[in-house]
């Protein structure tokens, strides 16, 4: 039988932040990408919620959160997690994030050292990745401005299938079209405003590679082999810069690794979390 799920609003920082959590135990946050929602946690939820206190939650200024408007800074990410885990009574999770998710634990452990049982690092992109850069979010705002015109009731659809292309393996694409038709709509459905000041949070982002090393937490990064975003090269820094960090590559996946392979992604990471001392 599967535990309950309990859910709800919590205040951080003055928006309000969507979450779900399953089981009990020890606790795992799990933490979306950019665009996305808590949805795409289902997977490892389900599974995990066997034996830890799962929660997921929603990104400001996106799925059910608020915080799409005014703009913020990327440093806005780590206060919510920060108030999140106050409102809840968690304290020290092992935190799991995946693409921005995975960006906001690595600045969280940076500048919390003490704050987590691990970390869980899937496909994270550096600061200088070309996707998050400053000048692609410079292009996304004159794509959107030009779509809010000539699509005014549905300005993201549009930019829904380079998107996915971006994120999933072609593999994966072509043999999951139920799985991507879902992808398109809730892309499509985010608010416009939130996606553009996500992009832009993160496109201007501290460069904190030089302080990876202040990561004391045990530290479990992950990579699809066929990630177009992410590149080894990227992942192959966090494992030089972390000490005692693990890097596991699951082949044939693109930058979703958490949908694409959830069975080896929770495999691979419980074999990690089931090597950490006693909670």
């Amino acid at each position: 039988m599967s535990a309950e799920t309990k859910d709800g609003f919590v205040d951080t920082n003055g928006i309000r932040t969507y979450y779900q959590e399953t089981g009990e135990g020890p606790p795992i946050v799990f933490i979306h990408g950019i665009d996305l929602n808590l949805t795409y946690w289902q997977p490892e939820v389900e599974f995990f919620s066997r034996r830890y206190r799962a929660v997921a939650y929603d990104l400001r200024g996106m799925g059910k959160s608020g915080g799409a408007n005014p703009e913020y800074e990327f440093d806005a990410y780590l206060a919510d997690l920060t108030a999140l885990l106050a409102a809840l009574g968690i304290d020290r999770p092992v935190l799991c994030g995946h693409s921005l998710g995975a960006d906001i634990i690595l600045q969280y452990g940076i500048s919390r050292p003490d704050g987590m049982r691990a970390l869980v690092v899937a496909d994270a992109p550096a600061p200088d990745n070309w996707v998050t850069s400053p000048l692609a979010y410079e292009l996304q705002k004159v794509a959107i401005d030009v779509l809010r015109v000539l699509h005014p009731l549905d300005p993201l659809s549009p930019l829904a299938p380079a998107t996915q292309h971006l994120l999933y393996s072609r593999a994966f694409q072509e043999a999951n079209p139920e799985a991507m038709a879902a992808f398109r709509q809730q892309y499509a459905s985010n608010s416009v405003d939130g996606v553009l000041h996500a992009a832009k949070a993160l496109a201007f982002r501290k460069d904190n590679t030089e302080e990876l090393p202040q990561i004391t937490a045990p530290t479990l990064l992950l990579r699809g082999s066929k990630d177009r975003i992410v590149s080894q090269g990227e992942m192959d820094t966090y494992h030089s810069q972390i000490a005692g960090s693990t890097l596991e590559i699951l082949d044939g996946s693109g930058h979703m690794t958490l949908q694409e392979q959830p069975e080896k992604f929770n495999g691979l990471m419980e074999a990690f979390l089931t090597g950490l001392p006693p909670a």
